[in-house]
C-alpha cells in the first residue's frame, strides 16, 4: 500500500505526557498510526500493564472508535478506569455511556496529575474541577477549571514518547525529515460561527513568551534532528507584536528549520510583501489560509468579511512569487449556500491557483455557534450526497487543471524535487484524494463517522505509579 501520506504527532498527549514526566510518572502513549495495534491487542496490552487509568483522546471523527474501545476496556479490563479527553468532550453523555469513568473539559495538564493521585489514593473524582462524571440522569459536571495563565510554565512535550521519525506529511512540496508539530498560542481572537475553539480555548489568546518558543524549536532541532515543524496554532502570529519578536529571533539563530502554520486572510493587509518576506527570512515554507467561502452573504453569516476572497488572493500572488507554498481551505455547506456558490469557490481557485486548495464538507460542531443555534436542523437545504458530490466535483476540477499541474510541477523541482519521487510513489494515493474522490467520511451530526471508510486512528495514554 505504501507509506501513508501524512501521520501527525498526537501534540496534545505528548503534551500531557511532559507534565507527567516533570512529576516523575510512569507512562505509555500509544498511537494507533504508528504501532499499529488493533482493539483486541490493545485491550490485552491494559489487561497486562494494568496502569493506574487510560486516557482516550477523541474527535468528533473519532467517537465511534473511541466508544468502541470503552465498551472493550469496561468488559475485558473492568478494574483499570479510562478517562476521556479532547474537543469531542460535549458529548460526554455518548462516552460515559460507553464506560468512560470521566470526561476532561478543557486543558489536561492540570487536570491528568490529579486524576493520576485520586486513582492511586482511591479520591472522589468529584473533587476535580474540570470534568463530566456519570450521573443518574445524565453527565455531572465538577466545578470549571479555569485556563493555564502563563503557558511558559508548562514543560515542553515529551517527544520520547512516542518516535520522531515516524512522523511526515507528504502533502506538503518543502516536507524534511524528521517532522514535529507544535503551538505557539491557544485560543483565536476570531469568531467564525462554524468553530468551536472559544469553548475549548476560552475567549482570548494565550501566548507563550517568543523565547519560550524559540527554545524548543531548538531542543526538536538539536536533541531530535527535527527539520520541519508545523505549527497547530488555531490563527498564527495574530498578535503583531509577538510575530515581529518571534520572527526576528528566529532569522537571527539561521535554524535548519522550515516551518508551516495557519493565518488569516487579513494577516498580510499591511505592509504585505515587506511581512510575507520576514516569513519567508525566518524559514516559513507553507502558509495556509482559511476562506472557506467566497459569496458575500454567506461570508457574512459565519462572521466573515466579504472583503477576504480579494484579499486573499493578493497574498497568494505575493507568497507565489517571495517562493511560499499556499494552501486554501474552503467549507462546503456553510448556512445560505448554493451549489453556485460553490461553484464560485471552485473558480475563484482556479483564477488564483494556491498550490493546494482543500475542500471540506461543513460537519456541525455541537459546541461551536452554529451548533448551538441550529440544534437537530440541518445547516443548509442541500442533500448530503449532493454536497459530496460538489467537494468531489471540486478537486476534479481543480487538480486536473494543467495550469495548476504545471505551476506544482515548477514549483516542486525548485523547492524539493526529492518530492515528486515520493508522489510517484504514492500516485494512486494522489489521484484518489483530489482529481478522483476527495470526500473520505461524513460525521453524523450526533454519533459515530456515516462512512464505510475508517475515521483518523485513536491514540491513548497510560499513566501508571
Amino acid at each position: 500500500m505504501g507509506v501513508p501520506h501524512e501521520a501527525a504527532p498526537h501534540l496534545g498527549l505528548l503534551s500531557l505526557a511532559g507534565v507527567l514526566k516533570r512529576a516523575g510518572r510512569n507512562y505509555r502513549v500509544l498511537d494507533q498510526s504508528v504501532h499499529g495495534f488493533d482493539l483486541e491487542r490493545f485491550v490485552a496490552g491494559v489487561r497486562d500493564a494494568r496502569p493506574l487509568f487510560v486516557g482516550l483522546y477523541s474527535t468528533v471523527t473519532q467517537r465511534g472508535v473511541v466508544c468502541e474501545a470503552l465498551r472493550a476496556l469496561a468488559r475485558e479490563v473492568p478494574e483499570v478506569p479510562a478517562v476521556v479527553g479532547g474537543p469531542d468532550r460535549c458529548r460526554a453523555d455518548l462516552y460515559l455511556a460507553a464506560g468512560a469513568r470521566a470526561v476532561a473539559i478543557g486543558e489536561g495538564e492540570e487536570t491528568i496529575l490529579e486524576l493520576a493521585g485520586a486513582f492511586e489514593e482511591s479520591i472522589d473524582l468529584a473533587s476535580i474541577a474540570g470534568l463530566f462524571l456519570p450521573g443518574e440522569s445524565g453527565p455531572v459536571a465538577t466545578s470549571e477549571r479555569a485556563p493555564i495563565a502563563d503557558l511558559d510554565a508548562l514543560p515542553f512535550a515529551d517527544r520520547d514518547a512516542l518516535p520522531v521519525g515516524a512522523y511526515h506529511d507528504h502533502h506538503v512540496f518543502g516536507m524534511r525529515l524528521p517532522y514535529a508539530t507544535l503551538m505557539a498560542s491557544r485560543g483565536c481572537p476570531y469568531r467564525c460561527s462554524f468553530c468551536d475553539s472559544p469553548a475549548i480555548w476560552g475567549h482570548r489568546v494565550r501566548y507563550r513568551s517568543p523565547a519560550n518558543v524559540l527554545a524548543e524549536l531548538e531542543d526538536l532541532h538539536e536533541r531530535y534532528g527535527v527539520r520541519y515543524v508545523g505549527f497547530k496554532d488555531d490563527q498564527f502570529a495574530v498578535n503583531p507584536d509577538w510575530e515581529e519578536r518571534f520572527l526576528t529571533a528566529l532569522a537571527e539563530r539561521r535554524l535548519d528549520l522550515a516551518w508551516s502554520c495557519l493565518v488569516h486572510p487579513y494577516n498580510f493587509r499591511r505592509h504585505r510583501e515587506e511581512k510575507l518576506r520576514r516569513f519567508k527570512e525566518a524559514g516559513c515554507d507553507l502558509l495556509s489560509f482559511g476562506l472557506q467561502a467566497v459569496d458575500p452573504t454567506v461570508l457574512r453569516t459565519i462572521h466573515r468579511s466579504s472583503e477576504e476572497p480579494a484579499e486573499l488572493a493578493e497574498n497568494v500572488r505575493v507568497a507565489k512569487k517571495l517562493g511560499l507554498t499556499v494552501a486554501v481551505h474552503f467549507i462546503f455547506g456553510l448556512p445560505g449556500e448554493s451549489i453556485a456558490n460553490m461553484q464560485g469557490a471552485v473558480a475563484w481557485a482556479e483564477r488564483v491557483r494556491p498550490h493546494y486548495t482543500v475542500f471540506f464538507p461543513l460537519t456541525v460542531l455541537e459546541e461551536s455557534e452554529l451548533g448551538q443555534t441550529l440544534g437537530d436542523r440541518p445547516p443548509s437545504t442541500i442533500p448530503g450526497e449532493v454536497l459530496d458530490a460538489q467537494v468531489n466535483q471540486a478537486y476534479r476540477r481543480v487538480y486536473a487543471s494543467p495550469p495548476l499541474l504545471l505551476q506544482n510541477l515548477l514549483h516542486a523541482l525548485r523547492k524539493n524535487p526529492r518530492w515528486l519521487r515520493i508522489a510517484a510513489a504514492q500516485l494512486g494515493y494522489i489521484l484518489r484524494s483530489t482529481i478522483l474522490n476527495r470526500v473520505r467520511y461524513r460525521v453524523a451530526r450526533h454519533g459515530a463517522p456515516a462512512s464505510a471508510l475508517r475515521p483518523p486512528a485513536p491514540a491513548y495514554l497510560a499513566p501508571y505509579g
